[in-house]
């Protein structure tokens, strides 16, 4: 599968499970819960749309929540582009909701040579817009280094993880990243979309109203 084509299935797997999200638990949305439960629900569909997807049948892809493991179990860290020294360079992190093969392609292949590309498909945040343009900034952030296509050497002997097989301790490659803000109050939802670090995007979703 071409990687225009993985990128279309990855757009795919999640338009068809935000929607069910909007349709079936819309009622989530407008009672102040934290983003978790939503999330959670979220994860359900998105497991559900990526089995029946073509892209499922080379690995067996996963939703998960709240996932902070790498490869060999290590904690996932991405790069911070703000930082001004090493010790704030790499930062540990834990995105809301990622489908990924649960490095299970680095166990498969060993010293294969491996398409690396296939490992991490989807990364997604959720934010509540009255949490501040601080937090929602994070998100972006985050977001633009899960997404990147490469990794720099920033210091001497680290080596980064990235799409040319190199495997360090930080995790980039997704092939989009998406990052949902909730109004309060409001019955639109904003979708931002990013791939290759960039925020390629906007779309607005109105929630549907409730049934008479």
């Amino acid at each position: 599968m071409s990687d225009q084509l993985r990128l279309e299935a990855a757009e795919n797997v999640f338009n068809n499970a935000f929607q069910k999200l909007i349709n079936y638990d819309k009622q989530l949305f407008g009672d102040n819960l934290h983003e978790q439960t939503l999330c959670g629900r979220l994860a359900i569909y998105l497991e559900e749309e990526v089995k029946k997807d073509d892209i499922h049948k080379t690995f067996p892809y996963h939703a998960d929540v709240e996932y902070n493991k790498m490869q060999q179990g290590k904690v996932k860290t991405i790069l911070n582009e703000n930082a001004v020294n090493q010790k704030e360079k790499y930062v540990k992190v834990r995105c809301d909701v990622i489908v990924h093969a649960r490095g299970e392609i680095f166990k498969s292949y060993d010293n294969q040579e491996i398409d690396y590309q296939k490992e991490n498909l989807i990364a997604i945040e959720m934010k509540k817009e009255s949490r501040g343009k601080k937090e929602l900034e994070s998100n972006q952030l985050r977001l633009r280094s899960l997404t990147s296509k490469y990794g720099e050497n920033y210091f001497s002997g680290l080596k980064v993880y990235s799409w040319d097989g190199v495997i360090a301790d930080h995790v980039r490659g997704y092939l989009v990243g998406k990052l949902i803000r909730i109004r309060k109050g409001s019955k639109t939802l904003v979708v931002e979309t990013y791939i290759e670090t960039e925020h390629k995007y906007t779309e607005f979703y109105l929630l549907p109203p409730p049934r008479a």
